[in-house]
């Protein structure tokens, strides 16, 4: 084994045939925190979040507050980063000017470790604003010439020079990603007038590009690139241990299953819920290796070809549509579900993913409630492990959903969809209400009281048991007797279950039970849970 980073209870060592490895030197339990890195060696949002999330925070403070109580403002300097606030920020004096930008005060620890190199450069450029990789490799940059108090660390340093960059594999065999390598490099020489030869430069992108993670919110929302050269030793496994997340500018690796002393930490690079085909395809497109690990190995007999169906629905969502139509949506899932399509295999597990979202964004907030129902209860069960991050992340949006409804309309009105049986049996389609109160009540009661061993982070983790606390105050303030609500629960989820089963033709489906709730007089700050 080779040293140990800071006081993490795993360290680097080799792994035959791979190189290096992350190792862990204790045991873990499902949920521990493998790695908890506080300060990033990088993070920085994707050019689009520039303007709609906090550069400080990266969306924390704006996750855990409503809209109303959060205006982000400008960098006075140069315009390009917003923050929540001063404390948000990291610097101790700001002042807010009449167009709500922010007067930075020079002599912070936030404006030292970032922006205070970068402010002028970007400035200059306004109204252009350079790509997320070529600000990432600029801030690397800045701060290898920064002075002490601003400098990385000689460790840090160590471990990145010893990063593979795969720079020969991205310059044979990936055109548009040399390309895109180049021409950031040349711009960052440029604007930062550093003496670095570009050779130079283009080694440390492509180490970016391939050792890089995607900063994600609590919620696993895409906002931007982080790294840490410590963190990239991590290798892939189809089979992995360990999941990462977000909680602001930290980085979690948690547990997914126990893991002994000595054994390996590995996460997955990709959605490993996906065929074999395609984890073989990203994993070579972006990380230059093929996977041998044992699911691969059982994987790579299934057959090559896809049906027209799975063909069609893979090229919808590689196609990255902004414009997404629920009812085209809709009409591929059932399309699939009537060619005997497992609920659980992919591309269905993406569709159906993408037909949640896509109604909300079309404010159909009902039908986004059967269709979360139907993740929540018979898809999520078969794919993610009890303690994985996105069983929490989807019960939560149904949560959310269905507070949204109570909110809105005190009950929600589901659409049952008419199917017909495989043995011809018609089902005519029709609506019933639904308390989506009760709902959420039992849904967050579930996350809260059964969710020991969770590898959510910890503002996700805060954030879901004040909601619940707020949904069962709601209930004992509108006189509920809890001793009957089990019971009316029951009720609301068979309901709800029909309404989610109709999606997909009412098919034989198992659900997870609706969890029991607490009684009148429970005491949930005494509680052994979150």
């Amino acid at each position: 084994m080779l040293e140990r980073f800071s006081d993490s209870m795993t360290a680097p060592g080799i792994v035959p045939r791979i190189g290096r490895g992350l190792f862990a030197v204790a045991d873990f339990d499902t949920g521990d925190d493998i790695l908890h890195i506080q300060t990033p060696f990088l993070a920085v949002l994707n050019t689009e979040r520039l303007g709609d999330t906090c550069a400080g925070c990266f969306g924390k403070t704006q996750f855990e507050k409503t809209s109303q109580e959060i205006q982000l403002r400008y960098c006075s300097g140069c315009q390009v980063p917003k923050y929540c606030d001063r404390v948000c920020a990291g610097f101790p004096a700001i002042g807010v000017t009449s167009n709500m930008m922010l007067y930075i005060d020079m002599s912070s620890q936030d404006w030292h470790l970032g922006h205070r190199f970068e402010c002028s450069i970007f400035k200059a450029l306004k109204p252009r604003v350079l790509p997320t990789n070529a600000r990432a490799v600029l801030r690397i940059i800045l701060r290898l010439a920064a002075p002490a108090r601003s400098a990385y660390s000689p460790k840090e340093l160590s471990l990145l020079d010893q990063l593979e960059s795969h720079i020969d594999e991205i310059r044979d065999k990936n055109t548009a990603s040399w390309e895109r390598t180049t021409l950031s490099a040349m711009a960052v020489k440029h604007y930062s007038g550093t003496d670095m030869e570009l050779e130079e430069i283009l080694e440390l992108s492509a180490k970016l590009e391939v050792n890089s993670f995607s900063l994600t919110t609590a919620t696993y929302d895409r906002i931007g690139m982080y790294m840490h050269p410590y963190a990239a030793i991590m290798n892939h496994d189809c089979h992995y241990n360990a999941i990462v997340g977000f909680d602001g500018p930290q980085m979690y690796v948690k547990a997914i299953r126990p893991i002994k002393d000595g054994e390996q930490i590995v996460i997955s690079y990709v959605d490993a819920t996906h065929r074999y085909s395609i984890r073989k395809k990203e994993l070579l497109e972006r990380y230059y290796f093929t996977c041998r690990c044992d699911k691969c190995l059982v994987d790579e007999d299934e057959p090559l070809a896809m049906s027209d169906a799975v063909a069609d629905a893979y090229a919808l969502l590689e196609s990255n549509s902004a414009t997404y139509e629920g009812d085209k949506l809709l009409g591929i899932i059932t399309n699939l579900t009537d060619n005997t399509w497992s609920l659980s295999d992919q591309p269905l597990v993406a569709l159906v993913d993408e037909y949640i979202a896509t109604l909300i964004s079309e404010g159909e907030m009902e039908s986004a409630m059967s269709a979360a129902a139907l993740r929540y209860k018979y898809i999520d069960p078969d794919i993610y492990s009890e303690a994985h991050s996105l069983r929490v992340v989807h019960a939560w949006a149904l949560a959310k959903i269905a507070i949204h409804i109570e909110h809105t309309s005190v009950m929600a009105v589901l659409k049952v969809y008419g199917y017909t049986t495989a043995d011809g049996v018609v089902h005519q389609g029709e609506k019933i209400v639904v308390n989506p109160g009760m709902i959420a009540w039992s849904v967050l009661n579930s996350l809260v009281f059964e969710g020991h061993g969770s590898c959510v982070v910890p503002g996700l983790k805060d954030i879901i048991r004040r909601t619940h606390t707020q949904v069962h105050d709601e209930f004992l303030e509108q006189g509920t007797d809890m001793r009957e609500m089990n019971d009316r629960v029951r009720i609301e989820w068979e309901k709800v279950e029909r309404a989610a089963k109709s999606i997909v033709g009412d098919r034989t489906m198992t659900p997870i039970n609706a969890p029991l709730l607490p009684t009148a007089d429970s005491d949930l700050s005494d509680l052994d849970v979150w």
